[in-house]
């Protein structure tokens, strides 16, 4: 994987009063477990990364013990915040570089009759369209990078816990899979992987309404993408 520090003065910012359970639902666990090669990837991103201060002890760490000492921790994100609530599910199955299976999600509130629980859930990422892992049903025939870009979603997402945004008024595509953006929890950085692979030249956007949420910032990656030369768009 070839590592660059590049400035793109458009993601820098500040933020402030972010706290982790603004943004996570359900989940138990934030502490980025069985670290892979993401960790270090987003370690050349640092210079891109938006900061801000977070309450940890409080909504994504919760479990009902209000006694638990509140610890702030700064939070970085890649390439900004999220914008809405993110799901944990554990990825079970790579299809190609943007569609993934997960065991289980559940998405709405857990504690009352306003959720719902998928198992065994394809998903597509949002905002991105990687090369085919096929063409025409035809493996022995990948799309140029389609096998690149399958590899590295799988040494990435495979058989490791994620977070899920998704749109709750638009859940999926016309082919039952759900839309979502994938973020990684490192710690204390948490990225999402959808612009990783644009980043890394592994997909180019695909933005379609009304799942746009980030396709300003998509669109600015992608193009430095390009200009790098860099995975699908180097000779």
């Amino acid at each position: 994987m070839k590592k660059r520090l590049v400035g793109l003065a458009m993601m820098v910012g500040l933020l402030s009063g972010c706290e982790m359970g603004d943004f996570i639902e359900g989940s138990q666990d934030f502490t980025g477990a069985n670290p892979v090669d993401f960790a270090e990837t987003l370690d050349q991103l640092r210079d891109k990364t938006l900061t801000g201060p977070s309450t940890e002890g409080e909504g994504a760490a919760s479990n009902g013990d209000d006694s638990k000492d509140e610890q702030t921790t700064t939070y970085e994100y890649y390439p900004t915040k999220p914008k809405g609530k993110l799901y944990p599910a554990k990825v079970i199955g790579i299809i190609d570089g943007d569609t993934i299976t997960i065991d289980e999600v559940v998405i709405g509130n857990a504690e009352n009759e306003e959720h719902i629980i998928l198992k065994d859930q394809k998903i597509r990422l949002i905002g991105v369209d990687a090369p085919e892992i096929s063409t025409n049903g035809d493996y022995s025939k990948p799309e140029r990078f389609g096998t690149e870009a399958t590899n590295f979603t799988s040494s990435h997402l495979l058989n490791r816990t994620v977070y899920l945004e998704v749109k709750e008024d638009a859940l999926y595509d016309p082919y039952d899979r759900l839309l979502a953006h994938i973020w990684l929890d490192e710690g204390n950085l948490l990225g999402n992987f959808n612009a990783l692979l644009l980043h890394e030249g592994y997909a180019s956007i695909m933005s379609i309404a009304p799942h746009t949420t980030y396709a300003s910032i998509f669109k600015g990656i992608e193009q430095q993408a390009k200009q790098d030369g860099v995975g699908m768009w180097g000779e």
